[in-house]
């Protein structure tokens, strides 16, 4: 049986942000061991680790979330929507994921817009741009957004909606 292309795409690209997602969090284990090392029993701390732990941070929560999404792990009340069979349970989908893409676009947009505020601003330690970081807000919010539109048309298109390999099942819509 031939898989729907868009649901082999979108398991493959979500694999690979949670490649990305492993890479950050050990990078983070470790700089966050080293900070604690240095400072605590060298008596003289790396500055530049805090700096780039905190950019590794907002990587991975607004990636994390993305990954989040993907798997429909977020809070939801589903009271509603577990009771609906058929057209009525899609149309829920749809018009939460429509109230979801909504306000993704308008993070995305003021993200942007933050982003070209502070490209010129850096970190002290590390001269990199607090642009680059802030970044991962609108890339983190248009991954959520393909993840809520992909998952509308495979409703529409009465395609099981499954997460990325190796994540939990979702419910059938």
């Amino acid at each position: 049986m031939r898989r729907n292309t868009l649901t082999e795409w979108r398991r493959r690209f979500f694999a690979g942000i949670e490649v990305v997602l492993f890479a950050l969090s050990f990078s983070l284990l470790v700089l966050i061991g080293l900070q604690v090392f240095t400072r605590y029993v060298l008596h003289a701390s790396v500055p530049w680790t805090e700096e780039v732990a905190r950019m590794d941070l907002v990587w991975l929560v607004m990636l994390g979330a993305a990954v989040a999404m993907e798997r429909n792990e977020h809070y939801a009340i589903t009271f509603v929507a577990v009771r609906l069979k058929g057209v009525a349970r899609i149309g829920v989908l749809l018009a939460t994921n429509i109230f979801g893409i909504i306000f993704l676009g308008v993070l995305a947009i003021y993200g942007s817009e933050y982003v070209a505020a502070n490209m010129k601003t850096v970190y002290v330690s590390t001269q990199v741009s607090r642009g680059w970081i802030y970044l991962a807000m609108p890339i983190g919010a248009a991954i959520m957004a393909f993840s809520l539109i992909s998952h509308s048309v495979e409703a529409v298109l009465g395609v099981k909606i499954e997460p990325p390999l190796g994540g939990p099942r979702s419910q059938d819509v």
